[in-house]
């Protein structure tokens, strides 16, 4: 857990930093309970949801976490979260880019169909060779982009 806070910690200090403080928040949750102690403002224009989602391990917190992450978003708001995208993958047990997969179970959201049963429509992955990162040394991340281990998905809120 205090690994957790520091790098909250970091985070709120680069918004700080940057002079983003009075438009960006950093929270961090169990995403599968109510955030109600939180005092969340009852909107935002974007929420990350990074990795949450695939520490579901049934379906019905899946739809939890998916519940609590879109009451959060504004119609019409965004959300951009990052999936696991292959459990197999070769690259999950080396640790070339920063993390491994030993500890990984369960695998959801395989299609977009639980994004729209939240009210998201749009839902799209962004392709990985599409990101600076990537794009600044291809040769790097060549296996990466071949042998995806994650998937960056955005969708937005439908406004109704």
């Amino acid at each position: 857990m205090a690994r957790k806070v520091r790098l909250c910690d970091s985070r709120n200090r680069n918004t700080t930093n940057t002079g983003l403080s009075d438009r960006i928040r950093w929270h961090e949750a169990d995403m599968s309970k109510p955030l109600g102690y939180l005092g969340l403002e009852t909107s935002y224009d974007v929420v990350l949801a990074n990795w949450v989602f695939d520490h579901a391990d049934s379906i019905e917190v899946l739809e939890r976490i998916f519940g609590s992450t879109t009451s959060y978003l504004k119609p019409g708001g965004r959300l951009i979260c990052v999936h696991i995208e292959n459990l197999r993958s070769p690259l999950l047990s080396v640790n070339k880019y920063g993390f491994s997969g030993s500890s990984l179970e369960n695998l959801y959201g395989e299609s977009f169909q639980i994004y729209e049963k939240f009210g998201l429509e749009n839902a799209q992955r962004i392709p990985l060779e599409d990101t600076e990162l990537v794009r600044n040394d291809m040769e790097f991340w060549k296996e990466f982009v071949e042998q995806p281990i994650l998937r960056f998905v955005t969708a937005q809120k439908r406004i109704e």
